[in-house]
């Protein structure tokens, strides 16, 4: 169970703090918007190194800074491969491009942004770096597929002959499926490499094809059932003859 709120303000000591920060327990922290930008990215720079993966143990909530503060941490986030949980969920929703949001969905305190609004102005802001960070998306993407026959290699050789996607990435193409990827793909004016410029020695630590196989079968088994379901209260219907 989660411990109370850590509330980090102005008058926090950022120093303490980072102690705290160990990657050994969970715990929630509340950015307020009076921190400072520079105290913010030392926080998540901090929590995106921790070793084993230790960013997962932080939940961090960014909603009260200032719109320009949010561009500037995305901006930051994208270019240094910042891996804190809340920015890796925002930098799929910017990706994805959907805009099917609501009031209730940017009420939520784990959204990162306060409304559509701000989530539109945000996007105008950083829209070529958000445009960089799809066109990698992609790279990676097609990479994992092209060199999905060296995966045994990787697995049982003590290679170091490959490259391994950044954290951040990884993470990104964790939450994302085929759909997405292929929606990302869609994208106008993406500039997607050949595939003469794309490794074929690229390795990964999660399994990604075996996540988007299992994505990909949940979807196809659902809409299976959505169909037999509308198939048979169709059949159940009385027709006008009767």
């Amino acid at each position: 169970m989660n411990e109370a709120k850590i509330i980090v303000n102005s008058n926090t000591n950022i120093e303490e703090l980072l102690t705290q920060i160990d990657g050994q327990s969970e715990k929630d922290i509340v950015i307020e918007s009076d921190l400072g930008i520079e105290n913010v990215k030392n926080i998540v720079k901090h929590i995106s190194d921790l070793p084993d993966q230790g960013f997962r143990f932080y939940n961090v909530s960014f909603k009260s800074l200032s719109t320009e503060d949010k561009v500037e941490l995305l901006k930051f986030s994208m270019t240094n491969n910042i891996c804190v949980a809340n920015l890796i969920e925002t930098m799929v929703l910017l990706v994805n491009s959907s805009n099917n949001y609501n009031a209730e969905f940017f009420a939520s305190e784990n959204v990162f942004f306060s409304s559509l609004v701000e989530y539109l102005d945000v996007c105008d802001e950083i829209e070529e770096e958000t445009n960089l960070l799809r066109e990698k998306v992609v790279y990676y993407f097609l990479a994992t597929l092209k060199s999905y026959v060296n995966h045994a290699r990787f697995i049982l050789m003590d290679s170091s002959n490959y490259e391994t996607i950044p954290q951040m990435y990884e993470c990104i193409l964790m939450l994302l499926d085929i759909f997405n990827l292929s929606f990302i793909m869609n994208t106008p004016n993406l500039k997607v490499p050949s595939l003469g410029e794309i490794s074929n020695n690229v390795k990964n630590n999660s399994g990604l094809i075996d996540i988007w196989a299992n994505k990909q079968n949940f979807v196809k088994s659902t809409l299976g059932d959505l169909y037999n379901l509308i198939m048979e209260k169709n059949n159940l219907q009385p027709t006008e003859e009767e």
